[in-house]
């Protein structure tokens, strides 16, 4: 649940910097005890510290705004603002002034309240089947067109993935997206449309920034494991550990269903 508070805000000073850091780790583990499972110390301090610090660029100083901006990352990932289907995310930011923070975090409450309402679903339903769709599709034996129609291929597998999402976002978003995933697989010397599909998929899912976000770390040291020098087989591994994850998730949620 996101939620702004705008009681009694105070600008965070460096003396209560680590206690405030401490206190967003406790909050974050109490409301995201199963995301927060898959942390280890390292990647708990990255989120949040990332967080904060991402938090200040837009001029967020009070506890109010710093938590809040937290909640929007576990929400829409750590890289929202700049994540083509929230083109909203940018514009409620506004300008970095920290005289309007708590106007502006208001703002950026609302335009997130609404997208977890088109996007998720009651109880959050839409996302897991989407989740859900997900796995059957990284499971299948997929045959993917030419170059020429990927785009359009890659556009149709997100509707179909998850619809509710693919409509709050818009055609130019989802093509945003899988430009990404050609320039993020080209740069790594990797032209092919299976793996170009891969990251689409993960971005669409887990937001734009996922392969640095260290919310899902696992996806960036995959694609950073020196141990592995071939670019086709980074990906390939990523692929498994995708499929992995998302059987552990879709398990979860039978089970708490």
């Amino acid at each position: 649940m996101l939620k702004v508070t705008d009681a009694q805000l105070e600008v965070l000073s460096l003396g209560k910097r680590a206690q405030f850091l401490r206190d967003l780790e406790a909050r974050l583990t109490e409301r995201n005890p199963h995301l927060v499972a898959t942390f280890d110390d390292a990647r708990m301090h990255a989120v949040v510290e990332g967080a904060v610090a991402a938090a200040a660029t837009h001029g967020f100083t009070h506890r109010g705004p710093i938590r809040f901006y937290l909640d929007v990352c576990i929400a829409f990932g750590s890289g929202f603002a700049d994540d083509p289907i929230y083109p909203w995310a940018r514009q409620a930011l506004g300008d970095p002034d920290p005289d309007t923070q708590s106007k502006r975090a208001e703002a950026l409450f609302t335009r997130c309240t609404a997208a977890i309402d088109e996007i998720h679903g009651p109880e959050d339903v839409w996302t897991r089947d989407a989740l859900a769709a997900l796995l059957v599709w990284a499971r299948s034996d997929r045959r993917f067109p030419a170059a020429e129609g990927l785009a359009d291929y890659a556009a149709a597998q997100m509707t179909m993935l998850h619809p509710q999402k693919a409509a709050h976002g818009g055609e130019a978003a989802l093509r945003a997206i899988f430009d990404q995933a050609v320039r993020a697989c080209a740069g790594g010397g990797v032209d092919a449309p299976q793996p170009i599909m891969l990251i689409t998929a993960l971005k669409f899912a887990f937001g734009a920034g996922c392969l640095t976000d260290p919310i899902y770390g696992w996806i960036g040291a995959t694609l950073r494991d020196d141990r592995v020098l071939d670019p086709a087989d980074r990906l390939a591994r990523l692929e498994r550990k995708s499929l992995t994850w998302l059987e552990a998730v879709v398990a979860r949620q039978t089970k708490d269903a």
